[in-house]
């Protein structure tokens, strides 16, 4: 049985930036090669640097533009709000059939847009602490295609994109990792959002002391990296205390969420038609149409399953009040179909599910989060410096490799400790960043 959360303070390519209120310049912005051939880039400068006749009053403000290289020819579109005085930087750029995602902001805010070749999308202002300082964002595009139920009972397949979005966060609650789920459905942005605090939800201190001093980078920079099957996301956050906890996020099925979702809503009106009526009658008025949705969505072995997890929820609900009750029976086959259809399977007592969206959120309806504790484990004694942390594709794997003036050691994680130390002696053809990048590859084969 997963353990249900309700609603907290919530492959394709990535290439992350540092967001910065203050500072020197940041690194290179991103780019992205697009299933269709085309290069996209994000380039900064002074808007008469980089677009022509641009208004007088903006010209010498930094601006964000996007360029698209296809098929030998190279256009220039500006960002959407991108031209006021302050300077703002990429975060990251992901993409789907559709259309190209990019993310950005000043350090402190976060905007959203999506772009075609009939240009921009309306943007979306991530909804985040305005007053925080946002550093080390990194981002992850993760995409799926479903059936879903509409309100007349018949079903409809659509295609989602969930823009995985981690960053460290600096403000009056203190120095937290966060996240947040950014959903496209149909190309369609779902303009709500909610955030997670991961060192919460990782427990990442609990019953684990390193006994020393935890390097600085690895505090304050996180790994968020694309999971087994292009899916999921796995995320590994150190902790002060010297513990290292990884945890995979897989988005549950929206056909799970869709039929759950279009349950309640048929128990609800059911109830509100008959009013008076016993939890038993109202099953018994409903359950020919709710099983009818579910069969249009699964396998009606799945179907059964899941109605029944449906009826039963309802029918032992201590909630008075139909809609809570309706609610809770919704929450028992969300439970049911992320077990039975989130694939690939782990250990469900490990797992517990997240909303990240309710279902008056948006058009996308309900976005729920199946959240696995892959590992939890003390971190080996490393020194100070360039240290920097490595996953495996389902998060139950990790290294830690850190850089000399001539070497790079690393060691592997080894069940819940960890292995002897390896070293990587750099040669006029072996440099940091490539030995860096072998303890990367030694990951992607765990």
């Amino acid at each position: 049985m997963r353990r249900v959360t309700l609603p907290a303070l919530a492959l394709l390519a990535l290439a992350a930036t540092s967001l910065r209120a203050q500072g020197p310049p940041p690194p290179p912005a991103p780019s992205l090669l697009g299933a269709d051939g085309a290069v996209y880039r994000v380039l900064r400068g002074a808007y008469r640097d980089l677009l022509p006749n641009p208004p007088a009053n903006l010209a010498a403000n930094p601006v964000l533009v996007l360029e698209v290289a296809k098929n030998g020819v190279t256009t220039r579109s500006l960002v959407p709000g991108s031209d006021g005085p302050t300077a703002e930087a990429a975060v990251g750029l992901a993409a789907d059939a559709s259309r190209v995602y990019l993310l950005w902001g000043d350090g402190k805010q976060i905007d959203v847009a999506g772009w075609t070749d009939q240009g921009w999308d309306p943007g979306y202002a991530v909804d985040v602490d305005p007053s925080s300082t946002k550093v080390n964002p990194q981002l992850v595009a993760t995409t799926d295609t479903f059936p879903v139920a509409l309100p007349d009972g018949s079903t409809t397949t659509v295609t989602r994109t969930i823009l995985h979005l981690m960053w460290t966060d600096s403000g009056s609650a203190g120095t937290r990792i966060l996240y947040t789920a950014i959903v496209s459905q149909q190309g369609q942005l779902q303009r709500s959002n909610r955030v997670l605090d991961l060192q919460q939800l990782a427990g990442a201190s609990t019953g684990v002391d390193g006994g020393g001093s935890v390097p600085a980078n690895l505090l304050q920079h996180p790994q968020l990296r694309p999971g087994r099957d292009g899916k999921s996301v796995v995320v590994g956050i150190a902790s002060a205390s010297g513990a290292l906890a990884t945890l995979e996020l897989r988005p549950v099925g929206g056909d799970v969420t869709s039929f759950a979702d279009s349950a309640r809503a048929v128990t609800i009106e059911t109830g509100l038609q008959n009013p008076g009526a016993s939890r038993s009658d109202v099953i018994a008025k409903a359950r020919a149409v709710t099983i009818e949705t579910g069969r249009n969505l699964f396998k009606s072995g799945i179907a059964d399953l899941v109605a029944q997890s449906f009826w039963d929820g309802f029918s032992t609900a201590t909630a008075t009040d139909l809609d809570d009750a309706a609610e809770t029976a919704a929450w028992a086959a969300i439970d049911q179909g992320a077990g039975l259809l989130t694939l690939p399977a782990k250990a469900d007592s490990d797992t517990e599910l997240q909303e990240v969206a309710s279902p008056e959120d948006g058009a996308a309806g309900r976005q729920v989060l199946d959240v696995r504790h892959a590992s939890l484990r003390t971190l080996p004694a490393v020194p100070d410096g360039d240290v920097r942390l490595f996953l495996s594709p389902d998060g139950d794997d990790a290294a830690v490799a850190w850089a000399g003036t001539n070497f790079v050691r690393y060691r592997e994680s080894n069940g819940s400790g960890w292995g002897a130390v390896q070293t990587l002696w750099l040669t006029p053809t072996l440099g940091r960043e490539d030995a860096f990048a072998l303890v990367q590859q030694r990951m992607e084969s765990q």
